[in-house]
Formats: C-alpha cells, structure tokens, sequence
C-alpha cells in the first residue's frame, strides 16, 4: 500500500457547542470593543471597553492565490456598546469575490448595503445559510446573550476596503432595549 495513501484533514470543524476550528494552518486574530469604537454611535463609550468583541480564526490551507478556498468562523461574544448590538467592522471587497457564510451558533443578522440606497438584514441561526454577492459590504451583528458564531467561505483573498465603512458607516443600527431587538436607519 502507498505511503501515506490516508491522511488526516487540514482543519477540523467540530459541531458541539464551541465550534472551535482545529487545525495546523489556522490563523487567529481578534478585536476589541475599543478597537471598533470608531463604528459605534457612542464612540467615548466604546473606546474605553477592552472587552473582546470578537475573534476569528482562518483556515489558509493552501497560498493566497487565484482560484483558492478558504474557510473561517468568526465568534462573536455577546454584548453591546450603550445598547448598540456587538458587530464586526464590515467591509466592501475591492475586487469580486463572493462568500458562503453559515449560522453555527447563536442568533443575529448579516447587513448588506450596496454603497447607495440598497441595503436589508438576513437573520442568522444555527443552521443559516447566506450567499454574499460581491456587490454589497457585508457586516455581521449577535442580536444574542451567547456567542454568535458564524463560519465563512471565500474565494482567493481579495482586497476588503474597512476605510469606506468607517468614514461612512451603515445606513442602520441594531440595538437590544429591553430585550427586544430595535433597528434604527439613518
């Protein structure tokens, strides 16, 4: 028999509770809530929370290249900013490049805004699954008391453009009163 004919995979994505991605080739990164405080409407409120927002972890198993796949989950802790749902960055690609992303835990929403007027929210829940159209900047929102986690994937890596997002926002908030979701547009 061949050498080495059964090998082990490059990642192992458990389904329990934590969804923690297992592998060799991943890569975590993470923010804080003071790192993100340019995103939020109270920004003094958010610059003075070391509190971890959210972290994620990247399955590069192969070189950045044309024609690669990559697979991530980005875990989003519970938690808010003056009621202001926790939220990632956002970004717009540069170049085109499509995403999958599915709901492994937790509940929230995917906000799509094309740059002008078209924008909407999908709801995400264990078992959710969104097709990213290129076109629209993409940020995720946990709407939940418990971890959000939301796994990814994507075309070779292309370039995300966080700048415009931030100079620009959204055109709506998610925020929790009194547990009950309220979604404000500019």
């Amino acid at each position: 028999m061949k050498d080495n004919l059964i090998r082990k995979p490059q990642a192992v994505q458990p389904f329990d509770k934590n969804f923690i991605l297992e592998g060799e080739n991943i890569i975590w990164h993470e923010k804080r809530f003071s790192d993100l405080k340019t995103l939020y409407k109270n920004k003094e409120v958010a610059g003075t929370n070391d509190n971890l927002a959210y972290r994620a972890a990247d399955n590069i198993c192969m070189e950045q290249r044309k024609g690669g796949i990559y697979w991530g989950i980005t875990y989003m802790e519970p938690g808010d900013i003056d009621g202001e749902c926790n939220m990632t960055r956002g970004y717009f690609y540069v170049d085109e490049c499509h995403e999958f992303y599915m709901g492994l835990h937790g509940e929230g929403y995917i906000i799509f805004w094309d740059g002008k007027e078209d924008y909407f929210l999908e709801e995400v829940f264990p078992g959710s699954v969104h097709w990213l159209d290129t076109k629209y900047a993409r940020r995720i929102i946990n709407t939940s008391d418990e971890i959000l986690a939301v796994g990814m994937c994507w075309g070779h890596f292309e370039q995300a453009d966080y700048q415009r997002i931030e100079e620009e926002g959204f055109p709506v908030r998610v925020f929790k009163e009194d547990g009950k979701i309220k979604i404000v547009e500019k």
